[in-house]
C-alpha cells in the first residue's frame, strides 16, 4: 500500500525512536475476519495504531467515517488502541509533536502501555525545543 503525502510528511516528523519501531501500512489481519486492515502506523510490540484522518476522506464520505469506525471497534476488540490525527495539524510540526505528546502520555497514565516513556520523552523534546525556537511556553 502507498502512503499519502500527509502519512509520509506524518512519518517524518516522527522522533527517530519511533521512526524504527513503526509499521507503515502493515497489515494486521484477524481470524474471525475476512480480509487484512492496513493501518497508517503500527506499533505491534505495544499495539499502538496511528490513524492520519483527511479532511476529505472523512468530512465529505460519511461511509468512510462508519467503515473507520468499525475498523477502529475490530483493532479494540482485539486489543489495539488506535489514536486518530487529523491530517491537517500535521503541517504544524508543534500541533502534530504536542497532540501525539498527549495521546501518549494519557496512555501511559492509564496504564495502558508501559513502554511509552522513550516516545513521550522524544516528543516533549521536540515540542519544548519548537517552543523556544519561538519563544513560547509549551
Amino acid at each position: 500500500m502507498r502512503r499519502s503525502c500527509k502519512e509520509r510528511d506524518a512519518f517524518n516528523l516522527l522522533p527517530f525512536s519511533m521512526q524504527k519501531n513503526v509499521l507503515s501500512n502493515y497489515p494486521v489481519a484477524f481470524t474471525e475476519h475476512e480480509y487484512a486492515y492496513y493501518p497508517d502506523f503500527l506499533f505491534s510490540k505495544e499495539k499502538i495504531i496511528i490513524e492520519i484522518d483527511g479532511y476529505t476522506w472523512h468530512h465529505k464520505k460519511s461511509k468512510n467515517v462508519e467503515r473507520d469506525n468499525v475498523r477502529d471497534e475490530i483493532f479494540q476488540n482485539n486489543g489495539y488502541i488506535v489514536i486518530r490525527i487529523p491530517a491537517a495539524i500535521v503541517d504544524n510540526p508543534f500541533d502534530f509533536w504536542f497532540n501525539l505528546f498527549c495521546e501518549f502520555a494519557k496512555l501511559e497514565r492509564r496504564g495502558d502501555r508501559s513502554s511509552l516513556e522513550k516516545y513521550i520523552n522524544d516528543l516533549n523534546m521536540m515540542v519544548e525545543r519548537l517552543a523556544l525556537t519561538f519563544n513560547v511556553a509549551p
